[in-house]
């Protein structure tokens, strides 16, 4: 790797470092930078979205009951595309602090089957999708 792009990836890993310590409701259990997960169909427009949610809908719970996130569980959260694995301490902190950051919310199962994803798409511009995938092995 040249000196440039190593510049870069640390520079990267530090920006997600910062942003991920002011994060309310989460403990950052490991920063997983080389840890190479495919995803199933990910850039398909294929796709059909597994749920769409309404911008007046209440934004925070959906995510919470799609996703089902409790307190204390770990999921690798991904950040910039790089995983995190993150303990989830106050789950109403978390997606409140995670989606008011980021403006989508992109996770894996601690054993890495599935991957669960609500944000933005060009699928439907005027909904928030919420999609499932298969992780690759």
């Amino acid at each position: 790797m040249t000196d440039r792009r190593l510049l870069e990836k640390k520079k990267k890993l530090q920006r997600i470092r910062n942003m991920l310590k002011i994060t309310d409701g989460i403990e950052v259990l490991e920063i997983c930078g080389s840890l190479n997960i495919e995803i199933e169909n990910y850039y398909s427009a294929e796709k059909v979205p597994d749920s769409r949610i309404s911008p007046d809908d209440d934004i925070y719970n959906r995510i919470t009951e799609y996703m089902k996130l409790r307190n204390n569980m770990t999921v690798f959260l991904f950040c910039e595309g790089v995983p995190v694995k993150i303990r989830i301490t106050d789950v109403s902190a978390a997606v409140r602090s995670l989606w008011d950051a980021y403006g989508e919310i992109t996770i894996a199962d601690e054993n890495l089957i599935t991957v669960c994803e609500i944000g933005n798409d060009s699928r439907d511009e005027y909904n928030y999708l919420f999609d499932v995938y298969n992780i690759k092995k």
